[in-house]
């Protein structure tokens, strides 16, 4: 294991403009995780680690762990405190980075048989730390993947996956260049999608059943266009008291997400 002093090293610069970058993330085919248990979850699920970052603490917050994780690295590194902080985008970091080969999402669409357990489709929401909370829902209730439209926040950056607690590491992401056209092509395998969105005919989530199905969640703010909506099945929504106007994006999607699990349990619908 070598040591790093400089901040203009190449690894910490490369690691710095991984963080801060979408565009060179998608350009580089990598992306950065920060913290014991991002790091560790992601070489149990195969991950390959381009560096691996480490202060002295971090080597002791590790344990008998470093050993699995510097054969998953092409390099170890040592760092000081001080790179530590410039690499942290937490408040108090661990001393443990990694620069993660790959993409976490898929380009191609989910191939026939793909969503048996069901999944959600979000169109152009905005929030990073929702979209990983969607992520991390969809995973607990067993969904078979998330699909992203492209203007979603980047699975890959760090406030999605910290939202996300390792989520992003495991379940299947898709990315949906043309959400429409997304949900034309999953109708034609026989999978039912339907739009979390109010206009006539909506149904309550109770009222029509979700298993294998995909839910479509749109925008914080603005909701799903109507010509979206118009290519689902149909529209559906969860009831709620009179005096709340909304649920907050996320939320919506975890009660979907639970509908959708318990509808492929056999739960009554």
């Amino acid at each position: 294991m070598r040591q790093v002093t400089s901040k203009d090293n190449p690894i910490i610069r490369d690691y710095q403009k991984l963080a801060s970058s979408r565009k060179h993330r998608a350009e580089a085919g990598r992306f950065v995780l920060e913290g014991v248990r991002l790091v560790c979850d992601a070489a149990l699920s195969g991950a390959r680690f381009s560096a691996l970052l480490v202060t002295g603490e971090g080597c002791g917050r590790l344990g008998s762990r470093l050993a699995a994780l510097e054969a998953a690295a092409a390099e170890t590194v040592q760092i000081d405190h001080r790179l530590a902080a410039l690499l942290a985008q937490t408040e108090t970091d661990q001393g443990v980075f990694a620069v993660c080969e790959g993409r976490l999402w898929r380009d191609e669409p989910p191939a026939p048989g793909a969503l048996q357990k069901g999944a959600l489709l979000l169109c152009s929401l905005q929030d990073p730390g929702n979209v990983g909370t969607i992520i991390r829902s969809a995973d607990a209730f067993g969904l078979s993947a998330v699909l992203l439209s492209a203007d979603c926040p980047d699975p890959a950056s760090p406030k999605v996956l910290r939202a996300s607690m390792g989520a992003a590491l495991r379940l299947p992401l898709f990315r949906c260049p043309d959400p429409g056209k997304t949900v034309q092509a999953l109708r034609g395998q026989g999978i039912p999608v339907f739009a979390a969105a109010l206009g006539s005919g909506s149904l309550p989530a109770d009222a029509v059943c979700l298993g294998g199905a995909v839910v479509a969640i749109g925008n914080e703010g603005a909701g799903l266009p109507e010509t979206f909506c118009d290519c689902c099945d149909r529209r559906i929504i969860l009831p709620i008291a009179p005096q709340s106007e909304s649920l907050n994006a996320a939320m919506a999607a975890t009660v979907f997400a639970w509908e959708i699990s318990r509808a492929a349990r056999g739960g009554a619908v």
